[in-house]
């Protein structure tokens, strides 16, 4: 049998070019690590890749998405570490004011100090992400969320959207706080009751400190309040002669205006009239009807008998007696306070403690919380703070109360950004662990892959042993081509 020399040529050629085809695709399964490069060569295992690599990018997904929720918690829990720290360096400036001990120059530079925390405050809570996003708006994340108004008011133009972003397959985290939530809406009082010194009280007394004593009986009574605690100056005493009086106080308008007059004493010069001298010496005559009550100047007074010529009443604020009314008006409850020491009223599950002397009429106001904004309550601290030490004694009562119950707020805002903080921390937890657990699963089907497409070690080995042997076969598939292309039978003529 005789082989043509073209017969030759194309077997050399074939050889040739099956080894430099198996050399290429060896090169691309080393190089890419993987033994399926089509989905011919293995359709099952092709299949399971397009499978795991979709969520392979799920869990890629998910993982940024951890990230960046976590950068955005991050920068909200610094700017709030910076906001706490501006109000409680307000809140010790208050303190400060609200114990009496410092004069007017030291007041007006703590004033100021004040003012400057408060615009600081506002400033943070204006601060944005570095990318022209406000931090604390919302949905509305270009908008400016804290501007004042024409009168100095602070107003929210934020919205209260929460951004929820996906970071797990059934898990979506908020990303945002917004302005209202933390700096708008603050629980007023304590965040269990909340009390208010009526403006017009013209006593010492204010608000010390106002409590919860008895959860259980404040939850149970809160919805009658509001409650007031009126201070009503009724005492009962004896006339030199033994007759017993009782006084109490039926128009505090009335026994405030005259304040400026007291003490008074009356004297009767018969049955039906007597003389009245106030504190400046000043008398005055006037007529008793026997049987029955007698009031001046707002003070009514009840004889146990009729007086006679010659029997003396002195009329004056008997400190200390108060009564407890209801919202509707009904009285619940009574009782007295040492005059010189103050003390403490307890009702519905509340204690309320007094410092100061009240006069008669002084009323104090309890009640469910509401809300105020941080800045509206630290402005109305600082505008109590002006006034002056030396004004009346009824003003610096009004300061004192005032400071008091924005004291309260005060701390009501600290308190809501400290557990806003707790709140961050609680997600930022949440999210390492979820991004560790995420990152494994994420390893997990990347290993998964590699198994049904990829290659091993010990696959790779092999392929680079069967890629020098390929090498070896085609270069002497090419040293034969070469020998039988030079064949001539002139070499052998």
């Amino acid at each position: 049998m005789r082989v043509s020399t073209n017969i030759q040529f194309d077997a050399g050629l074939r050889a040739m070019t099956t080894q430099q085809s198996e050399i290429a695709r060896l090169s691309q399964q080393i190089s890419g690590e993987r033994k399926v490069l089509n989905p011919g060569d293995d359709p099952i295992a092709a299949a399971r890749e397009v499978t795991l690599t979709a969520t392979k990018a799920a869990y890629e997904q998910m993982i940024k998405n951890q990230g960046d929720v976590n950068d955005s918690l991050k920068q909200i829990e610094n700017t709030l570490d910076t906001a706490r720290e501006a109000i409680g360096t307000f809140r010790t400036k208050l303190i400060a004011l609200n114990s009496g001990a410092l004069n007017d120059a030291d007041r007006a530079s703590h004033i100021k100090d004040m003012e400057s925390l408060r615009d600081q405050l506002i400033s943070v809570a204006n601060q944005s992400d570095g990318n022209g996003n406000f931090l604390f708006s919302g949905y509305a994340a270009k908008t400016q969320p804290f501007v004042a108004d024409g009168a100095g008011q602070i107003a929210y133009n934020g919205d209260i959207g929460v951004r929820e972003v996906q970071i797990g397959p059934t898990r979506t985290m908020a990303a945002n706080m917004t302005g209202d939530y933390l700096f708008m809406s603050v629980p007023t009082g304590n965040g269990k009751v909340e009390g208010t010194a009526t403006s017009t009280n013209t006593g010492s007394g204010y608000m010390k400190n106002v409590s919860v004593t008895d959860n259980a009986a404040w939850k149970a009574a809160e919805a009658a309040g509001p409650y007031s605690v009126e201070f009503v100056s009724t005492t009962t005493g004896t006339t030199t002669n033994g007759i017993a009086v009782n006084q109490t106080v039926t128009d505090p308008a009335a026994w405030g205006k005259a304040a400026a007059n007291k003490p008074f004493s009356l004297e009767f010069t018969d049955a039906t009239t007597y003389t009245l001298t106030d504190g400046k010496g000043v008398t005055s005559t006037g007529t008793y009807t026997p049987g029955a009550p007698l009031t001046i100047n707002g003070m009514q007074m009840n004889f146990g008998t009729d007086p006679a010529a010659g029997d003396k009443f002195a009329i004056g604020d008997v400190a200390g007696k108060y009564q407890v009314s209801n919202g509707a008006g009904a009285v619940v409850g009574t009782g007295t306070i040492d005059p010189a020491k103050g003390g403490s009223v307890t009702f519905a599950g509340i204690t309320l403690d007094v410092s100061g002397v009240p006069n008669a009429g002084d009323t104090f106001t309890f009640k469910q919380p509401g809300t105020a904004d941080i800045f509206a309550s630290m402005q109305a601290a600082i505008d109590a703070a002006k006034i002056p030490a030396a004004d009346a004694a009824n003003g610096a009562t009004q300061r004192n109360n005032v400071l008091r119950e924005m004291m309260a707020n005060i701390d009501g805002g600290l308190n809501r950004l400290l557990d806003a903080t707790t709140t961050l921390g609680s997600r930022q937890d949440e999210l390492d662990a979820l991004t560790g657990q995420d990152t494994v699963s994420r390893d997990n089907v990347s290993a998964q892959i590699t198994k049904e497409v990829g290659m091993g070690t010990q696959d790779l080995v092999a392929a680079i042993s069967e890629l020098a042997q390929r090498n070896l076969s085609l270069q002497a598939a090419q040293k034969v081509y070469a020998q039988v292309s030079n064949m001539s039978l002139f070499n052998i003529i």
